[in-house]
């Protein structure tokens, strides 16, 4: 959506910045609410919107609200004038909108002027909503210390075996509604210490599922020093081979590497050679996507982050479950590591159910404040 014709129409007034330049629409459609956002083209939403209440025709949905001074003035982030994408066909989606506009004051000037757009673009990812199968064999794979992801009575399932201590915390609103983990761990023979794997839990509150799941762990740990090689070879004999090695590239950190293991939502790998030559870096998670899985281009920005602290609107929403172990091989040996596993899929919808919510509390505002007649 790098179109300043349609930013107009969509914002109502002229972007002020590179961080303000329109970069993509985004919309998540469930039996629970709709959510649309107009995103920055460094990330950042510019504004946001809900459905139109009966617009949806089966191929075409209109989002948006008629400018005020409560949708423009009173509330973060702003509210996105009307606007109607319609499906052309698969691959691509037209946008249309005629709101007013005036560069400096916004809509709601006298001087603003009415400016239409209709414009098709392409889509650059769709997720289907689907029933995640937490009984793949990847889960159990990808554990760390014994700690798998999925819904918690699968958790301490798994840690039966060998002692922890599993503590849940109450649901709080943390960016996205979550609740902490962590499994304290006894120390195993040959560890010196007990270790606790930490990670976030989505309540049965927000999914409306039977339990609760945990969506994401990590540990970071410190170990006696270890030739680079023999810890590589330890990593593929406990979790198989790789999607990718990638370097980050950071001259502070240089040394560091980063292996990444990748689930599409049917528990398919990713891998290097997914299609074409082998590739290594960033170029993969450009080249090697396709359409329907979790790494469409223009969507992996997370890749230089921490998995688990994932809170904007464009991420791994495709994936079934990644893992990442990162380690600083400088001099050829391994003293620490850290490892995140995170089911991209289940903190979409988390995620996203969040943003249902925000977007609940800034219509109540918005009727409140618009309702108000006060007694003088």
């Amino acid at each position: 959506m790098a179109n300043e014709a349609g930013d107009d129409a969509i914002r109502g007034r002229r972007r002020m910045g590179p961080a303000d330049a329109p970069g993509s629409i985004l919309t998540f459609i469930s039996a629970q609410g709709s959510y649309a956002t107009l995103m920055g083209a460094m990330g950042g939403r510019l504004c946001v919107a809900w459905a139109i209440e009966n617009s949806y025709t089966g191929s075409s949905v209109a989002f948006g609200l008629l400018p005020s001074i409560a949708s423009t003035k009173t509330v973060t982030p702003k509210i996105c004038q009307p606007f109607t994408l319609t499906f052309e066909d698969t691959e691509t989606v037209r946008i249309e909108a005629r709101n007013k506009f005036h560069e400096d004051e916004g809509p709601l000037s006298d001087a603003a002027d009415i400016v239409s757009y209709s414009g098709s673009h392409k889509v650059v990812a769709r997720v289907p909503l689907v029933s995640l199968d937490w009984g793949q064999a990847i889960f159990d794979t990808h554990k760390i210390k014994g700690v798998r992801l999925g819904p918690v009575p699968a958790v301490e399932t798994a840690l039966a075996g060998q002692p922890a201590t599993i503590t849940i915390g109450q649901l709080k609103r943390q960016l996205d509604f979550k609740k902490n983990f962590e499994a304290a761990l006894e120390a195993q023979p040959g560890e010196s210490s007990p270790t606790s794997v930490l990670g976030y839990v989505a309540g049965m509150e927000i999914l409306g599922w039977p339990w609760d799941a945990l969506y994401g762990a990590w540990l970071q740990e410190r170990i006696p020093e270890t030739p680079t090689r023999a810890f590589e070879d330890a990593i593929s004999e406990r979790y198989g081979k790789e999607s990718l090695r990638y370097s980050d590239g950071n001259l502070r950190t240089a040394g560091r590497i980063k292996f990444f293991w990748i689930y599409d939502l049917a528990g398919r790998q990713l891998t290097s050679n997914t299609d074409g030559p082998d590739l290594t870096g960033r170029r993969f998670f450009e080249m090697a996507a396709k359409r329907d899985n979790c790494l469409a281009p223009g969507t992996t920005a997370w890749i230089d982050q921490g998995l688990v602290s994932l809170s904007e609107d464009v991420g791994p929403w495709g994936c079934s479950l990644i893992m990442t172990l990162a380690y600083n091989g400088r001099d050829g040996v391994v003293s620490e590591y850290r490892m995140e596993t995170l089911s991209g899929y289940t903190l979409a919808l988390n995620h996203f159910l969040t943003r249902l919510e925000e977007l609940r509390e800034t219509r109540e505002k918005i009727e409140s404040l618009e309702s108000q007649k006060p007694k003088l």
